[in-house]
């Protein structure tokens, strides 16, 4: 652990640096409205962890313990790329963990004698005292030796990178992970130390963004605590200083992995078929063999519809509450599942052809089922970015980015957003990240797109159904609606 000394600091960025940075990169201001508020903060001394806990850490834990990972619900995805059950291989022991959710924080700190975070802490271990908004100085340097489209589960051993290091000699804080934090509202907070024990917020950075402002010290990412992303992680404080056991033999960062660049496939495209693949609960998977390295989570429904259970009731309840038997086809062409109560159906059929998923959904009995609660989430390399790089939506004919679009209101999430009105024609679409291909998501007509970062999920808006509707995702190297960006 390093000491942090107690006193005054600066946190956060002004109004006026916040439309500095977005003027430089292209994007609505608001797109930085998660960024920590400029305020003149005062925290007693406190350790921090040099680097973000690692893989073998937190193995060491779960052995000692028993802790188990729960991998339901909102998880569909996650361990394929966390890779859960290969923790103990010897080359990835010292990587960060990742995929842990605040409560796994929690208690993995518990376990260690040390506390989470709060976000006034860790942004001071961050950045010092000078204000700075990056922890190495003032000026952005690129925490990847590539800016191409990178596996989902890049990762690098903690401290091999002594340039990002902070002023105390903190490692990692930027380019590593996302780190949990407990959430602060400073004005309300001026010493950091209190907050809401419910509450909590990403602070850092991880080696898949690209933004410069992503990487700033102020930067936060906000989604629900109970879930697990591909590149959340965190460290552990103390308000004492650590014990130094006698022959414990310090860190020494080892040789980093060469970094692999993907690639897309349009080999594959036209000749190789999509493939559904069913969970155990109201969600199925979709891999795409020309965008390799990730796959596209469908959730139907996220939410409840009319008692008949969705993707997100898990939580706390047993399995008889919200597993789903779906049936699936042998080629993985087809996948479907039907509930019945009375009066009450939904039947829910999915068919992949060509580059072409549709999702055929016939309620009767349950009244106005909201489309908004069909989310798409893009757990795939090309367009999985949390930073609202891919999203666009459609207005007079066009595709715009969802980049330039104001903060709707209501968005508590980071990067949430909604396409203004009139929204037609009933889609949104994504451009992969290298630009060679599109995914996009087409409703009934008069359906609006919206979603949100993080994953980042897709969202059909303003439209309700009690009748057969039809969601068609597409998969292609060709923009779905052959207009130009």
């Amino acid at each position: 652990m390093v000491r942090i000394p107690g006193g005054a600091f600066a946190y956060g960025m002004s109004t006026q640096e916040r439309r500095r940075i977005a003027a430089a990169e292209g994007i609505h201001p608001d797109l930085l409205h998660f960024h920590s508020p400029e305020l003149r903060l005062i925290v007693p001394e406190f350790w921090i962890d040099a680097y973000p806990v690692t893989r073998v850490q937190f193995l060491r834990f779960m052995v000692e313990t028993g802790y188990q990972i729960e991998i339901n619900g909102w998880q569909a995805g996650w361990s394929d790329y966390v890779e859960i059950e290969h923790l103990d291989d010897d080359e990835r022991l010292a990587l960060p963990m990742i995929g842990v959710n605040a409560y796994d924080a929690v208690a993995y700190a518990r376990w260690a004698g040390k506390r989470l975070a709060t976000e006034v802490e860790w942004e001071k271990a961050a950045r010092g005292t000078d204000g700075r908004l990056f922890p190495w100085g003032v000026e952005f340097q690129p925490v990847v030796p590539t800016d191409g489209v990178l596996a989902l589960d890049t990762a690098q051993p903690v401290g091999v990178r002594p340039g990002l290091v902070s002023p105390y000699g903190a490692h990692d804080m930027k380019g590593g992970v996302l780190e949990w934090t407990r959430r602060i509202f400073a004005p309300a907070s001026p010493n950091g130390l209190v907050y809401d024990e419910t509450e909590f917020v990403l602070a850092g950075s991880s080696i898949l963004h690209r933004r410069p402002s992503s990487h700033m010290v102020t930067s936060r990412w906000a989604w629900a605590p109970s879930m697990r992303i591909y590149n959340t992680g965190f460290r552990c404080v103390s308000d004492v200083a650590p014990a130094s056991p006698s022959g414990i033999v310090p860190y020494v960062p080892g040789k980093t992995r060469p970094i692999e660049v993907l690639r897309v496939r349009g080999d594959l495209f036209g000749k190789t078929k999509l493939r559904l693949i069913p969970t155990d609960h109201a969600s199925f998977k979709v891999e795409v063999p020309w965008f390799p390295g990730g796959c596209w989570v469908v959730d139907i429904p996220e939410s409840s519809w009319g008692g008949f259970p969705g993707a997100n009731f898990w939580p706390g309840k047993s399995p008889e509450k919200w597993r789903i038997n779906w049936l699936s086809s042998a080629d993985g062409s087809r996948l479907e599942y039907h509930h019945m109560d009375g009066a009450k159906s939904l039947d829910v059929v999915v068919s992949a052809e060509g580059d072409t998923v549709t999702c055929a959904i016939s309620p009767k009995g349950l009244g106005p089922i909201n489309l908004a609660s069909i989310c798409i989430k893009a757990l795939n390399p090309f367009f999985c970015s949390q930073e609202v790089i891919c999203q666009h939506y459609i207005k007079d004919g066009r595709l715009v980015a969802v980049s330039s679009l104001t903060r709707i209101p209501e968005g508590s999430n980071s990067f949430a957003w909604r396409g203004d009105n009139p929204p037609s024609p009933g889609a949104s679409i994504m451009r992969s990240l290298d630009g060679a291909g599109y995914f996009a998501v087409i409703g009934p007509m008069g359906c609006g797109g919206g979603g949100n970062g993080c994953y980042p999920c897709t969202h059909l808006h303003g439209q309700f159904a009690e009748k057969d509707t039809v969601i068609k995702l597409v998969f292609s190297l060709e923009n779905p609606l052959g207009n130009p960006l």
